[in-house]
């Protein structure tokens, strides 16, 4: 049984790995912060809605 040498080669080149850099984390970790801020805005809105104008309590909402 004979191997075939094309089917045994990757089919794209791979690069080389990078190292991670801090900057790279910062980018990373902020994207993240982000959205966690904006899904507190929008909880907190929500909330408020809530206990104002559909008269559940804030364990209830």
């Amino acid at each position: 049984m004979a191997t075939d040498p094309i089917a045994a080669r990757p089919a794209l080149p791979l690069a080389p790995a990078r190292p991670v850099r801090w900057y790279n984390l910062l980018a990373y970790g902020s994207n993240d912060v982000l959205g966690a801020g904006s899904m507190a805005v929008i909880s907190t809105w929500i909330l408020i809605f809530y206990t104002s104008f559909c008269g559940l309590s804030a364990a209830q909402a």
